[in-house]
């Protein structure tokens, strides 16, 4: 099972919700084009300035060193690619509706109409759903 993290507009709209995936192979072999696609520019600017310097000093330590970091800057944006997306989220003003654990994403999309409807009841009943239900006098 994948993580997703489910992200709505500051108004709550949840016909514009923002799912974002941990990992992704994209992220591990072309981390430029996965940066670009989710419009991760600061992170595409640095990625970019790292592996030039790592080309660059490739001259003095030897190719293999140079391509193992590069390997390791391809591995760290592949294990941090879906947390730099939501921070990026967070700052343009979305709010986390929750995390869910899904097969994909449209189990995804269920998992958060469910979280959606739970919370509603939460909020209308002031408290969680299971403390909300109280059970009445039983009728002898």
């Amino acid at each position: 099972m994948a993580s997703f993290s489910l992200y709505v507009p500051a108004d709550n709209d949840l016909a514009q919700v923002k799912i974002v995936r941990d990992g992704g192979y994209l992220a591990l072999l072309v981390p430029p084009i996965y940066l670009a696609v989710h419009r991760l520019w600061f992170a595409l600017a640095v990625y970019l300035g790292g592996v030039l310097a790592i080309l660059l000093a490739g001259a003095f330590i030897g190719q293999a060193p140079a391509l193992f970091l590069t390997g390791l800057a391809s591995l760290y944006v592949w294990l941090e690619g879906g947390e730099l997306r939501r921070r990026t989220l967070e700052r343009s003003g979305w709010v986390e509706f929750g995390p869910v654990n899904a097969s994909g994403r449209a189990e995804a999309e269920l998992r958060l109409v469910a979280l959606a409807e739970r919370q509603m009841k939460e909020s209308m009943f002031g408290k969680p759903v299971a403390d909300a239900i109280e059970p009445g006098p039983v009728a002898a």
